[in-house]
C-alpha cells in the first residue's frame, strides 16, 4: 500500500503534523496494512467482474469481515480507525476513539484527495488530512484537554502497490501494473 504517515501533534492548544517514514513503523503495522490493502483489492476485483467499472466500494468495505476486523481492534498497543466519513463526523468519531482507547497509539485510516476521488472507495464526502488538522485546531482552541495527549497518527492510502487506478466515463477500474 502506497501511504503517507502522519504524527499528530498537540502543543500549547494548537495541533500540527509532521509526515514521518514508514519504515521506521512497526512490523506489526505494515502486516495489518498489507492485510487491509489485499483486502480492498479483492473486494475491488469482485465489484468489478463483467462491469465498466465501479462507482462506490463503501457497503462492501463496511461490511467485509476482515475489514472489521483490523479496524478499532486493538493489537500490539495500537488501534487503525477507519476515517472516511465525512468533516462533520469526524470531531465525534475522534473523541470516541479518544476515550476508548486511550492508552493506545491511534492511527487514523485517511484517503488522499485524488486517490480518494479516482478510486471511488467510499463517497467523495471524506474527511481529508489538512480537514482533520483544520478540525482538531478549531477544536482545540476551544477545548484543552484534561488527559495527557495520546500518541495519534493519520494513515494517508495515497495507492496499492500492484494496481492503478483507471477512471471511465465516470466508473473505475482497478488494473494491475504489468
Amino acid at each position: 500500500m502506497k501511504i503517507n504517515l502522519y504524527n499528530l501533534n498537540y502543543i500549547n492548544s494548537s495541533v500540527n503534523t509532521e509526515i514521518t517514514d514508514i519504515e521506521n513503523e512497526n512490523d506489526q503495522l505494515i502486516s495489518k496494512l498489507n492485510l487491509l490493502e489485499s483486502e480492498i483489492v479483492n473486494e475491488y476485483l469482485k465489484k468489478q467482474v463483467g462491469k465498466i467499472g465501479i462507482k462506490t466500494l463503501g457497503n462492501e468495505m463496511r461490511y467485509n469481515i476482515i475489514l472489521k476486523s483490523i479496524f478499532s481492534n486493538v493489537f500490539d498497543g495500537m488501534v487503525i480507525i477507519k476515517t472516511t466519513e465525512n468533516r462533520r463526523a469526524f470531531i465525534k468519531n475522534f473523541l470516541e476513539n479518544y476515550v476508548q482507547f486511550y492508552n493506545e497509539t491511534i492511527y487514523f485510516f485517511v484517503l488522499e484527495n485524488d486517490f480518494g476521488c479516482d478510486s471511488n472507495l467510499v463517497d467523495n464526502s471524506f474527511i481529508r488530512v489538512k480537514e482533520i488538522v483544520d478540525e482538531l485546531s478549531v477544536f482545540f482552541e476551544y477545548f484543552n484537554p484534561i488527559m495527557d495527549f495520546p500518541k495519534i497518527k493519520i494513515i494517508e492510502m495515497k495507492g496499492f502497490e500492484d494496481y492503478f487506478i483507471e477512471t471511465i466515463d465516470g466508473f473505475s477500474r482497478l488494473q494491475k501494473y504489468h
